[in-house]
């Protein structure tokens, strides 16, 4: 049986032939547009998760002493350093990526199966389309 058939009958996918697809897709989608740790955007706040681990790092920069004050991106560093106290800094950025494109996939296969009444092909097409997209990035580098 072809899973998505022209002739206009809808198969449903269950939940772990999504879940399935979702995986494959984003650890292609990581390996394809070559994940980076360390660049762009995530300098910003690797300094301020160095800091939290660390009270002893930079101390005498301005950068990392501004925003080691309180506000709204003290809490994501915060959270950020706990998992970093328990896995590698590397690889819990590397996971955090991985587990975002995973949501991103979820929540576009969800609302486009419900904007098309039901049909998992145009979820599971959308889901491609959303992913494929390499996010901005500010200095030339590929940011995930």
């Amino acid at each position: 049986m072809i899973p998505f058939a022209l002739s206009g009958e809808k198969t449903r996918l269950r939940w772990w032939d999504v879940a399935a697809f979702s995986f494959v897709v984003v650890t292609l989608q990581v390996l394809i547009f070559r994940y980076q740790f360390g660049t762009d955007v995530q300098v910003e706040t690797l300094c301020q998760v160095y800091r939290k681990l660390d009270p002893a790092y930079l101390t005498r920069d301005f950068f990392v002493n501004a925003s080691d004050q309180f506000g709204a991106r003290s809490y994501y560093a915060s959270l950020l350093a706990g998992l970093c106290q328990i896995i590698p800094v590397p690889i819990t950025f590397f996971l955090l990526t991985w587990l975002s494109h995973v949501a991103t996939i979820a929540v576009t296969f969800v609302t486009a199966r419900r904007l098309f009444r039901g049909a998992d092909a145009a979820g599971l097409i959308a889901a491609c389309i959303a992913i494929a997209v390499a996010s901005f990035s500010i200095s030339g580098y590929c940011i995930l």
